[in-house]
């Protein structure tokens, strides 16, 4: 239905500023295999151009919208959902949303009510986010599905069961539709690295005393207040208008560059595949944030802590830098 929607627009003479592309991917379940290859194929292309990797991988089970995404998603994710109407109360998705349930659950990816979470694996958001170094968001509807990969998820369940009259199929395609036009339309991409700066000064925060981690807190800070300036150009539209476009095309490479500046090249340590400092997962599909350093604080190892929070504070400075 997303593809109709877009490919009719198309038709109708729209164009986004930049390239939307659509996947379908072979073989998820077995370790990812489809987008993991394409991925590695295009990996330089992709470390050049891919502004965000938007994946749903079960759509709907049921009513109660669900995300895990990059800290710079957060909002665009909350203004996207504000603009649809959920199909059973009227009520903007969002709005629904924040008074909702927890638990049920497709994958283990789905978040619950009311908080976008951080983003682990389990589908095919991983390449791009924990190799490419793109912000991702994972995104459902919600539900009960007791059915999940057996013989009764079928036609039958879903219409019957997980979404009759396929109305929440329906809103999916509207939210993801609202979120692929924005990013590809947006005089200035529009992602938010405030708020992704107080989330990983969160996220080091729950690491307790173990640690002191003062660098680590004060390169989260400078991101913070690197996004913040950012946000103040990106909500100012006569700001942007009076730019040039060349001005423009640098602070939309600066945005890109943000996210790829928080990986490291050497990956982590056993596993170097994964080169995003923010986002991994644990020996599970479970979201593992700032990978390295929980690493060793759960280990209880205090020299190991010391030296990845000294490599997590260089990314943080150094994505605080290219938005500067």
């Amino acid at each position: 239905e997303l593809a109709r929607a877009l490919g009719r627009l198309a038709k109708e003479g729209w164009r986004p500023r930049r390239t939307i592309m659509l996947a379908d991917w072979d073989a998820e379940e077995f370790a990812l295999t489809g987008s993991t290859e394409w991925g590695e194929e295009h990996l330089d292309e992709l470390r050049d151009g891919l502004v965000v990797y938007l994946n749903v991988d079960a759509s709907t089970s049921g009513s109660s919208f669900s995300a895990s995404a990059s800290g710079c998603l957060i909002p665009f994710i909350e203004e996207a959902i504000a603009d649809v109407a959920d199909p059973k109360t009227g009520r903007p998705i969002l709005d629904v949303w924040r008074r909702g349930r927890r638990g049920g659950g497709v994958t283990a990816l789905s978040s619950g009510a009311g908080r976008v979470e951080a983003i682990g694996s389990g589908s095919d958001h991983t390449v791009f986010l924990n190799l490419v170094g793109a912000p991702a968001l994972d995104m459902t509807f919600d539900g009960d599905y007791g059915v999940y990969h057996s013989v009764y998820d079928d036609h039958y369940w879903v219409t019957h069961f997980g979404d009759p009259g396929l109305r929440y199929m329906t809103r999916m395609a509207e939210v993801w539709g609202r979120m692929a036009m924005r990013a590809a339309s947006a005089d200035v991409i529009p992602f938010d690295y405030a708020r992704y700066g107080k989330e990983i000064g969160r996220y080091i925060g729950n690491l307790g005393d173990f640690a002191d981690l003062k660098e680590a807190r004060g390169a989260a800070d400078d991101l913070t207040e690197a996004g913040r300036a950012l946000r103040r150009i990106q909500r100012d539209p006569s700001r942007i208008e009076a730019m040039p476009a060349a001005g423009r095309a640098r602070l939309n490479q600066a945005i890109v560059s943000a996210e790829r500046a928080l990986c490291d090249e050497k990956g982590l340590v056993d596993r170097p595949w994964f080169k995003h400092l923010i986002y991994a997962c644990r020996y599970t599909y479970a979201a593992l944030v700032l990978p390295g350093l929980t690493e060793a604080v759960e280990a209880r190892d205090a020299a190991a802590a010391r030296a990845r929070e000294k490599v997590l504070a260089e990314a943080l400075r150094r994505s605080a830098a290219r938005l500067r």
